[in-house]
């Protein structure tokens, strides 16, 4: 998947959590819960990419005993 198929894949995700996510909607309005939904996702997203940049550096060194850890 290209980069840019996962922020627009982020950014649809982020939509629908702001659409259900009714108690922010009501006491923030509709802008601001988009806005902070788009936030939490990118960075559920920075937090992913450096874990798996973290493992794949762990399995290229071969020191599976550190994964268990």
């Amino acid at each position: 998947m290209k980069d840019d198929q996962k922020y627009l894949l982020a950014g649809f995700y982020s939509l629908l959590v702001a659409i259900f996510y009714f108690p922010l909607i009501d006491s923030k309005g509709i802008f601001v819960s988009i806005l902070m939904a788009v936030l939490l996702l990118y960075l559920i997203y920075f937090i992913a990419t450096v874990i798996h940049i973290v493992i794949i550096k762990f399995i290229r060194k071969k020191s599976f005993k550190y994964l268990v850890l």
